[in-house]
């Protein structure tokens, strides 16, 4: 190959910008991808329910996220991005600095893979430009560092505020949504997670404490489908543990654990109740005995 030819190769390849464009484009796409692979696995009657479905859950997750990030490299590849395989194996671990750093932050909350994919594929093209000097790769590679030295600054709802719901999350969750009859309490902070097990969770504050009261007097309240080996008294653990956690009936589906949480089983679902270490006991026992279906709104502040 001539100097002319060699020259002309050169100048043919993307410059940084492009680069970077390219990958971040693929590493959005692969972002929508997990979306959609999740969104399918989540899917109601896809997988069925109780244990079984946890179960493939469990597994059918982190096998989505493989075939995201292994698809990269030919992708890359196919772009022309040169040093794809350093960009695949570096992309990844740049998007887990975003997550970090992002994670709390609520209007990325739907499509979060989809930004930290572009911005996590776009820094590792970056540092690893032919045409960046080294001190342009140390500022990078510090920059994707520091994000997870500071990802602290990026946390939502700080201190008592409270006063907020999540309405799509909520009407989103497939199942009746539950809530105690306590007159004296008021509901704060409710929303719904529903990826790998979907739950309902917000938490009950006395209306007659102040912004200054401690967060002693709050019960914080979860719901989910009744997982599949539930077996109370022996076992009352809901968190999927090999280790049993033994409870005691205290109305008809109602238990208290021997961690001081109270459980009530309503239809095919369980609500938790974690209370703090100023809530009487009685408050407990009417939260748990007093569920009822609730319509979305009765979750507005």
């Amino acid at each position: 190959m001539t100097l002319e030819q060699t020259a002309a190769s050169a100048d043919s390849k993307p410059g940084v910008g492009v680069r970077c464009a390219i990958a971040a484009g693929i590493g959005a796409g692969l972002g929508l991808v997990y979306v959609g692979l999740i969104a399918l696995i989540t899917s109601e009657g896809v997988l069925g329910d109780g244990l079984g479905r946890l179960g493939w859950l469990i597994i059918l997750t982190p096998l989505a996220l493989a075939f995201c990030v292994i698809m990269a490299w030919p992708l890359l590849r196919a772009a022309k991005v040169e040093k794809a395989g350093q960009v695949a194996l570096l992309g990844p671990l740049a998007v887990w600095a975003w997550w970090e750093f992002l994670g709390a932050v609520d209007v990325l909350e739907l499509f979060k893979p989809v930004f930290f994919g572009a911005a996590g594929y776009a820094a590792a093209a970056l540092v690893t430009a032919p045409r960046l000097p080294s001190w342009g790769r140390i500022a990078v590679g510090a920059a994707v560092a520091a994000l997870f030295l500071f990802r602290p600054v990026a946390v939502n709802n700080t201190g008592e505020s409270w006063d907020w719901w999540r309405e799509d999350e909520l009407r989103a969750y497939t199942r009746p949504l539950l809530a105690p009859d306590m007159p004296d309490y008021r509901i704060q902070a409710a929303g719904a997670a529903n990826e790998l097990t979907p739950r309902v969770y917000y938490r009950l504050r006395p209306r007659s404490a102040d912004d200054n009261t401690s967060s002693a007097v709050n019960i914080e309240v979860t719901q989910q489908l009744t997982p599949a080996d539930f077996d109370p008294p022996t076992d009352c653990d809901l968190m999927g543990s090999r280790i049993p956690e033994p409870c005691t009936l205290l109305a008809p589906d109602v238990w208290r654990t021997s961690q001081g949480t109270y459980l009530a089983r309503k239809d095919s679902q369980i609500v938790e109740f974690r209370p703090g270490a100023s809530v009487p006991d009685n408050d407990l026992l009417k939260a748990a005995t007093t569920l009822r279906v609730v319509p979305v709104e009765h979750f507005e502040p």
